[in-house]
């Protein structure tokens, strides 16, 4: 399945733009934290964007580019408004863990049967709302993991990008099998790593109480 085939710009696109998306989804999983509201306001944005796009050009009637500026627009809404309830960032964080996971089982189950554009999309946003209410109350794990898991789709994504530019980008398909693995284990060792460097008694916690400031040299 093509999932990014509706966004015709895709094909102007090189493997160098994978280099980018790897290095900037490896930041994410070791210190997301520090991301948050930037990272709920991309991980609102794409659902929203892909959705609407989908759907005011296959039944809004709207010409390609139209669709694409419909989709950025709602998606741009949708990030801001998502981003500036910081009191309740915490729900959307599970809901992007909840679309990751989702993302990763629909991997591997596209990989024996073809699943359309539409029903991928629209169980992708079940996901969030799933993981919104499932996972809302996890807030301190969440500041951890739901990073890591965008970090980690930024990766395959950014991976795929690169393998398919000897080929063709048509190809592009960020949630395959292989990609689902690199986004599963970068989730689960970016939020590993994030609780124990930066979580509560973590190694920089404790640095910090060691004397806050660069090691004395002994002569």
């Amino acid at each position: 399945m093509e999932l990014l085939e509706m966004t015709s710009f895709i094909t102007n696109l090189s493997g160098w733009a994978g280099i980018p998306l790897m290095i900037f989804g490896l930041l994410l999983c070791l210190a997301g934290r520090f991301f948050i509201r930037f990272i709920v306001a991309i991980a609102v944005f794409i659902p929203v964007f892909l959705t609407s796009n989908l759907l005011t050009g296959q039944y809004g009637g709207l010409e390609g580019d139209d669709a694409m500026v419909a989709g950025i627009v709602l998606g741009l809404i949708a990030a801001g408004f998502a981003a500036s309830l910081y009191s309740r960032i915490h729900i959307f964080l599970a809901g992007v863990f909840g679309l990751i996971l989702m993302s990763v089982i629909l991997g591997f189950v596209n990989s024996f049967y073809n699943i359309e554009g539409m029903i991928y999309l629209l169980v992708l946003d079940l996901g969030f709302i799933i993981g919104a209410k499932l996972f809302r109350h996890m807030e301190d794990e969440l500041h951890y993991t739901a990073p890591s898991a965008v970090g980690g789709l930024l990766i395959s994504a950014g991976y795929s990008l690169w393998t398919v530019a000897a080929n063709e980008l048509s190809e592009f398909e960020p949630f395959g099998t292989v990609n689902s693995i690199i986004l599963f284990v970068a989730m689960m060792g970016g939020a590993f790593f994030q609780m124990w460097m930066w979580g509560e008694g973590g190694y920089y916690e404790r640095w910090k109480e060691g004397g806050g400031g660069l090691p004395s040299v002994r002569r």
